[in-house]
């Protein structure tokens, strides 16, 4: 995967678009689709450990589990973070003018399913690759968060996202451990992680 690929899709993970504010108008920094994510399990958390894995966070048709992923988009995790990406302007930062007329079509027509590109250009081809790496690494990172509810994660790993036991929150404590400029060698087993987010943790070095 070329590195401005890890580029693009780590400014939509970590960074963001400046679409998270407080009341008074203040624009966090750093607040991505990770964020956003973090932010709906932290509201919905204790229902988690309850086994009640859905959430109404305000996006499309607002009613999504948070543990179905794979098969048909709506209601999944993928739909969640599709309209995420789509109301929070993330695919702005790496779709070109005609994608996002194409993704607001999807979102206004169908909101049950989510945004590819055909592959019949370059552009295409390399917004796919995006999507791939930010679908992946979201989708596990939350897996790896309810995980620690006690949950049954097997359905993450049928679609590939290698889930362990003790792999409860390591996407998301190396992300922030890149934010403050640590040195994750130090703290984790990068051993135990995957291409896809290395190739983040490597990439938000541009821009923290």
């Amino acid at each position: 995967m070329e590195n401005n690929v890890y580029l693009k899709a780590a400014k939509v993970l970590v960074k963001g678009a400046g679409t998270a504010k407080s009341n008074d108008g203040y624009v966090y920094p750093m607040y991505g689709l990770i964020n956003f994510l973090y932010n709906i399990f932290e509201m919905n958390e204790d229902s988690f450990y309850g086994g009640d894995f859905k959430v109404r966070p305000g996006y499309a048709y607002d009613k999504f589990y948070f543990n179905r992923v794979g098969g048909a988009y709506d209601m999944s995790l993928e739909g969640l973070i599709h309209h995420i990406m789509f109301e929070e302007k993330l695919y702005h930062l790496f779709l070109n003018e005609q994608q996002i007329s194409e993704v607001r079509t999807i979102v206004e027509n169908s909101p049950e399913s989510i945004y590819r590109p055909d592959i019949d250009d370059d552009d295409n081809q390399f917004a796919n690759d995006i999507i791939d790496v930010v679908f992946f690494v979201a989708c596990k990172c939350v897996g790896q968060w309810i995980l620690d509810t006690g949950a049954d994660v097997s359905n993450f790993n049928d679609e590939g996202y290698s889930i362990s036991e003790d792999d409860s929150y390591l996407i998301f404590n190396c992300i922030q451990s890149v934010k403050d400029e640590e040195d994750i060698s130090e703290e984790y087993d990068l051993s135990k992680l995957d291409e896809h987010t290395l190739g983040i943790l490597e990439a938000m070095k541009a821009f923290i």
